[in-house]
């Protein structure tokens, strides 16, 4: 490999340069992604080993039960189900990629910053001030992985507003807490 090359994979994984005004830019974990897409293979694998091994004994079942049904209209039928499966898996991988690239937070020392959408772009502007609780929901997996939803309560009659996967949440509440109380 060329040190270009090796260079530009650095690139991809270093650190962005933040303002020294931003404290914090973050989209939703890649590690919760990368766990869908696990799960999206197993899916695919379990999938096929049923297509291979219990199909053709359903197949078998099927045309017997139903006499003048051919196996090749079955099969076709078994086919088409699997083949939208995959689609239906590949379509959900490909909403939630894209879901998680166009969703930041930003925290800068005055507000935080909330930007989502992709034909109507959304951005949400919270004074740092107007916060009064901040929490953190974790599931199990996120335990593991190190990463949690940040939910953030305003004084009024607002909804709170969620911060979704964030990588080391519990850095990012004491960041927001620590601006709190300069306040």
């Amino acid at each position: 490999m060329d040190k270009s090359m090796l260079s530009r994979i650095k690139h991809l994984f270093a650190k962005e340069e933040l303002p020294p005004d931003i404290l914090f830019k973050e989209k939703p974990s890649l590690i919760l992604l990368v766990l869908i897409y696990v799960l999206a293979i197993c899916a695919v694998i379990v999938v096929a080993k049923f297509y291979s091994g219990i199909v053709p004994l359903l197949i078998s079942q099927i045309t017997s039960f139903f006499k003048g049904v051919k196996s090749e209209w079955v099969e076709l039928i078994f086919l088409l189900i699997t083949k939208y499966i995959y689609l239906l898996i590949v379509l959900l991988l490909a909403l939630y990629h894209v879901k998680r690239e166009i969703t930041s937070y930003t925290l800068t020392k005055n507000d935080l910053v909330i930007r989502k959408g992709l034909l109507v772009r959304k951005e949400i502007y919270v004074p740092v001030s107007k916060i009064l609780n901040i929490s953190i929901r974790r599931n199990f997996i996120g335990l593991i992985a190190g990463y949690g939803t940040i939910e953030v309560e305003l004084g009024g009659y607002a909804a709170p507003i969620t911060l979704e996967n964030i990588s080391n949440s519990r850095e990012k509440v004491k960041l927001l807490l620590q601006l709190i109380n300069k306040i």
